[in-house]
Formats: C-alpha cells, structure tokens, sequence
C-alpha cells in the first residue's frame, strides 16, 4: 500500500474507531496493522492523528516594518 492509501484508510477508520468499545478497538487496529503491514505503535499513532489543518508553515515567520507592526504603539522605542 501507498502512503496516501494508508492514510485514507486510517480516516475511514477513524470515526468508528473513536466510538468502538476496547475490545473493538484491538480488533480494528489488529486488522489495519496485518492489512497496511505498520508496526503497531505506529498505527495507533496513526489513528490518533488529528487532521492535517494543523500543519506547521515552512519558510521565515514574517518580519514587519516599523508601519506594518500592529504593536508599534504600545512599544514607540522598540522597533
């Protein structure tokens, strides 16, 4: 399996496995482990995952001007 067909197979999972018993749980996860071929904590790891809006930004962090800073006011000597 591909990396992006695991993934959309652990999002499938997801719902039902947060709303699963303990003992559903194990067998759902025992079941995408032989079937994606993970190591174990790696799959739960996958599972509990949250969504992928919460990527970090790559590049610099923004660097303002003295006029585009919204905190010029508070700190007049500090540019």
């Amino acid at each position: 399996m591909t990396r992006r067909s695991i993934i959309e197979y652990a999002e499938a999972l997801k719902g039902h496995y947060f709303r699963a018993s303990k003992e559903e749980k194990g067998k759902m996860r025992d079941e995408f482990i032989r079937v994606t071929n993970m190591h174990c904590k790696a799959a739960i790891r996958l599972l509990h995952r949250t969504s992928q809006s919460g990527k970090k930004r790559w590049g610099c962090l923004r660097q303002y001007g003295a006029e585009d800073n919204p905190y010029a006011s508070l700190h007049p000597g500090v540019q």
